[in-house]
Formats: structure tokens, sequence, C-alpha cells
């Protein structure tokens, strides 16, 4: 069944177990939105400059003012990215299972590859954006940390890095999905996302 959680795609194979679902394997995927009456609030938006941006409740974000943000030039806290390692759409799953506040910004240049890929954490009254990114440069590709605007968000991206690390870094092997029926999840460990199944 495949999932989209603030800006991240996967897709668990799940299994019934009593009144819930719950994930055998999970794999990175992406699909088409589902159109028509369970299509839910928008949450793909293009901005200038070739960007898309996915977000929870991407619809009511000041895309002007991220569309500024991303413009100017990132302070880099390349310091952080040992415990990243060269894959933002791992950790990315990570903090988008943990943080309404994450977005995810993409672009592609005229051949339809991907150029830029941030994954992070944005708070648009400060404003500021906090994100583990990937900067393609022809072959090759970059990893960085980097901080749009303010540097209130650094803090809260580094607390995601630290407790990926702790977790020993988990990936999608990793990740266990249950889904309930509303009003039946139970208490525990774990983040709990609404989606209607």
């Amino acid at each position: 069944m495949p999932l989209w959680v603030r800006g991240q795609q996967f897709i668990p194979t799940f299994v019934r177990e009593g009144v819930r679902l719950v994930s055998r394997s999970v794999v990175g995927g992406g699909f088409m939105r589902l159109r028509g009456a369970f299509t839910g609030p928008e949450s793909y938006l293009r901005l200038p400059g070739g960007w898309t941006v996915a977000a929870e409740g991407a619809g009511g974000l000041d895309l002007e003012g991220l569309y500024r943000l991303i413009s100017g030039r990132p302070r880099r806290f390349d310091e952080l990215l040992g415990a990243v390692g060269p894959n933002p759409y791992t950790f990315g799953l990570f903090v988008a299972a943990r943080d309404g506040r994450t977005v995810v910004l993409s672009r592609t240049n005229a051949d339809g590859v991907t150029t830029d890929y941030l994954v992070g954490v944005f708070e648009p009254a400060a404003p500021s954006l906090a994100a583990v990114s990937m900067r393609r440069y022809g072959p090759t590709s970059e990893y960085h940390i980097e901080v749009f605007g303010r540097e209130g968000m650094l803090g809260v991206l580094k607390a995601h890095l630290e407790a990926w690390e702790e977790l020993g870094r988990p990936g999608l092997n990793r990740l266990r999905v249950e889904a309930y029926p509303a009003g039946e999840v139970p208490e525990g460990e774990g983040s709990v996302v609404r989606r209607r199944w």
C-alpha cells in the first residue's frame, strides 16, 4: 500500500493482525497521487526556479517567502554530516515520521534529473529552514547540512540527527508501520501520523 508522510513516499507490504495492519517489509517508491473525493489537501506545490515543495499542508505555506528563503545563500554545518552519511532520503523518512514541520524541496534540470534535494525542518514564522541536502554537479553529488534564514531550526535538526544516530541510523529495512482504525491507536513508543485508509 503506497504511503505518503510529510513529503516522503514509501510502500509497506501489510498483513492483517486483528484490527490492525502490520508491515512485513517496506521499500522506497514514488507514485501518482489519488484524485477525486479522497485526494486530501494539496501536498506538492511548484515554486519558481524549477523547485517543488512537498509538505503536510503545503497549500498553507507562504510559497513566495519560502522561495525567497531558499534563494539566499545557505550556511553550511557539514561537521554534523558525519551522522547522516550520503542518504538524505533515509534520514528524511526518519524526520518525517517524527516532526510535522518536515519539508522536502527538490529541483530538476531540463532533462528531468534531480539536481537539488533537501529534506529538513521549516519554521515559517522565524523564518528558518535547516536541511540535509544533496547537490548534484554533473556526475558527482555533494551532501551538506544547510541552514537558510535564521539558525533557529538547526538545533531541531541536530536533535533529530542525534536521535537517528542513537537508534543506529534506521532505514527502510528497520521501519515498522502499523495501521489502526481511527480511535484505536494504542499508547506507546513510535510516531502517530493520522491518515484515511
